[in-house]
């Protein structure tokens, strides 16, 4: 912007990629089918039309239209996104997962996150809602709030993303770790140094096997493992349009003279 600043020439800046994720979204929405379940034989037609009837109320509780929607920008722009399916109060809850919040293995290849042998998110919580959450550990989630505490999390060669407590908002940085152990999978709530809570998954697939309840998806994986969305590949096309446009509003502003020897 200053190289064109100083040269007199107009910034101009034709949204190209937005255009297009909002159109790859609005294809997402357009292909979107009713879930459905199907008989594996003639006796289990209602089994399925039971079946089919559950998904769809979980669906529409959870207003999932909207949900799938931003996960589907999400992996688009970023390089992933992530939906949280579990349980709540005995209810079946839907959330769509900040990005910026979830992490995993590196080592996964796989667009579904299939052969992930770890994943989780990290979260800010008020200090009251960790102590209702977690009651027995409440001397040592407050002891994270004492401002010695905050010293020794907060010194000014800790970057701020590794700090552990917020005084000022009085929150605290609780991790939701999911590891895949032996062929099960094992989950921890820790904060610091602090166990707050572990054990088994609680979510079984339909073989019987554990399960972790994050999904995520990414749209394109490259060589190198390192996972990328719609973005990335239009970055050169959009610095091309931008360039062109600009270069032939600032010609068009211009004076030119053309002489022909010899006049």
């Amino acid at each position: 912007i200053k190289d064109l600043t100083d040269r007199k020439q107009p910034v101009v800046t034709d949204p190209r990629i937005g255009r297009k994720i909002d159109f790859l979204v609005g294809v997402e929405q357009r292909m979107r089918r009713d879930p459905k379940g199907y008989p594996r034989t003639p006796q289990h037609e209602n089994d399925a039309d039971a079946a089919t009837a559950s998904i769809r109320f979980v669906c529409d509780v959870n207003r999932w239209e909207q949900k799938a929607s931003n996960v589907a920008h999400d992996g688009m722009v970023s390089n992933l996104g992530v939906a949280w399916v579990g349980i709540e109060a005995g209810e079946v809850v839907i959330k769509s997962v900040d990005v910026a919040r979830f992490f995993y293995d590196p080592r996964s290849i796989m667009p579904d996150f299939s052969d992930a042998r770890y994943c989780g998110v990290h979260l800010w919580m008020d200090i009251e809602d960790a102590v209702e959450q977690w009651p027995g550990k409440e001397d040592v989630l407050r002891g994270m709030m004492d401002q010695n505490a905050i010293n020794a999390f907060s010194r000014a060669d800790i970057d701020q993303a590794t700090q552990w407590a917020d005084l000022e908002q009085t929150r605290i940085r609780v991790v939701e770790f999911w590891e895949k152990k032996r062929g099960a999978w094992e989950y921890c709530f820790f904060c610091g140094e602090t166990s707050l809570d572990h054990g088994p998954s609680p979510y079984l697939n339909e073989k019987g096997k554990t399960e972790q309840p994050y999904l995520a998806w990414s749209a394109y994986i490259d060589e190198k493992g390192d996972r990328y969305g719609v973005v990335r590949m239009m970055k050169s096309m959009q610095n091309e349009i931008n360039h062109r446009r600009s270069k032939f509003l600032h010609m068009l502003n211009v004076r030119q003279v053309f002489v022909r020897t010899g006049m």
